[in-house]
């Protein structure tokens, strides 16, 4: 799984914009490659976790905010925080998993 990349514009995507995805996109990838590598160490799993917290879920909010001056498609956004959850809620339960162990 992975995040779909920016949608195509008529006008450059400002550097706000590209910076952005691009660290959120490097912390998803990152995230997930982890999981899918069966990763079960709880200190790493709750590192990721709290990354996810720290950095990813604010990333989100933060193309949210700016969707509308932007032009950011919606559906696109929406498609981002969709996949981010999901990865959220595979560490979530591998963490919780790795602790009752």
């Amino acid at each position: 799984m992975s995040l779909p990349s920016l949608p195509p514009t008529h006008v450059p995507w400002s550097p706000n914009i590209r910076n952005t995805f691009r660290d959120l996109n490097e912390h998803f990838s990152t995230c997930h490659a982890y999981l899918q590598g069966g990763g079960l160490d709880k200190h790493r799993l709750k590192q990721h976790t709290n990354m996810f917290m720290a950095e990813v879920f604010p990333m989100i909010l933060i193309l949210d905010e700016y969707a509308a001056e932007e032009n950011l498609p919606l559906q696109w956004l929406e498609e981002i925080s969709n996949r981010c959850l999901e990865v959220f809620y595979l560490l979530d339960e591998r963490l919780k998993a790795a602790y009752e162990e």
